[in-house]
């Protein structure tokens, strides 16, 4: 091999690999997708207090780990960290402004219990199939 040739490793589809690069590749992949950003914003906008400020960014690494777990895990099995939806940011703000997280925060519970049943009962894919050619939507 040359000086100006690097070597490229490449892993299988079915190969595992050690501990050790697991461990890396997915310190990297938390520090690629930006969890911190999600919540950095909403603390500058509510000028929320250290203590506050912490448990937010504390509970949001530990909904998107949960998350990634359970997808992971459970349904599509596959190594993709699940992050924060910045489309609903404008609604978090303007309600923890003018009502408190505490509404806030159960706003976020029931409208996630929402589109739980409604994935359960097959709604919005029915709608989707409509709007959205098979081509597009896979």
């Amino acid at each position: 091999m040359s000086s100006n040739e690097k070597e490229i490793r490449v892993v299988g589809i079915d190969e595992k690999i050690g501990v050790g690069s697991a461990l890396f590749l997915g310190f990297q992949s938390v520090l690629a997708c930006n969890l911190f950003l999600g919540p950095v914003v909403l603390i500058a906008v509510m000028q929320l207090n250290i203590s506050d400020a912490t448990a937010l960014i504390a509970l949001t690494f530990l909904a998107c780990g949960l998350a990634t777990v359970i997808q992971a895990g459970l349904f599509l099995k596959y190594p993709v960290i699940q992050g924060m939806s910045f489309a609903s940011l404008g609604a978090i703000i303007a309600i923890a402004s003018k009502q408190g997280f505490a509404v806030c925060f159960g706003s976020i519970i029931i409208s996630g219990l929402v589109i739980v049943a409604l994935g359960y009962l097959k709604v919005l894919s029915k709608v989707v199939k409509h709007i959205i050619p098979p081509i597009v939507a896979g």
